[in-house]
């Protein structure tokens, strides 16, 4: 216990140590351009498609197309991969469906989230807000993230 919370004293006096902003470079800008476009497009997407026969996802102006499967690891190998559900989660919860999203990955709210947050952040950082985390924090939670996903993946082949 005293391990974890001085790892945690340690970050939260890094975070504070790197909270200088500084202008970001062209090519860091343009990554920024690139995340609030994927973020944005992943929220219309969420409103834009159904779940069809409860495993596949189509439009909703067009039911009867369904969208291919994304998952190269289930259909090449039959097997799930960490990621399997996030695309019917975001769905379900943009219909208001939350059991159901939580069914498909109980990670996809969490992701959501991030998605979500992606957005304010991004415009903040292309308007050049001084009150933005630090790379350290950015880094942090985005490890965090995959570990949630990998110990979901884990937990639902157990």
């Amino acid at each position: 216990m005293v391990f974890f919370r001085n790892l945690l004293r340690d970050i939260l006096s890094q975070i504070k140590r790197n909270v200088r902003w500084k202008k970001p470079s062209p090519a860091a800008r343009w990554r920024h351009v690139e995340m609030l476009w994927l973020s944005t497009g992943i929220i219309l997407l969420s409103f834009a498609l159904t779940v069809v026969n409860g495993d596949r996802v189509a439009f909703r102006f067009l039911p009867q197309l369904l969208i291919p499967e994304s998952c190269v690891s289930k259909s090449w190998f039959g097997t799930t991969c960490p990621g399997c559900g996030l695309t019917r989660s975001f769905v379900y919860m943009a219909e208001g469906n939350f059991s159901l999203a939580w069914n498909m990955n109980r990670v996809g709210w969490i992701l959501a989230i991030a998605v979500l947050v992606q957005i304010p952040y991004r415009i903040m950082v292309l308007l050049q807000s001084r009150f933005l985390p630090s790379p350290l924090f950015c880094w942090w939670f985005g490890n965090l993230l995959i570990i949630l996903l990998v110990a979901n993946w884990i937990a639902t082949l157990l």
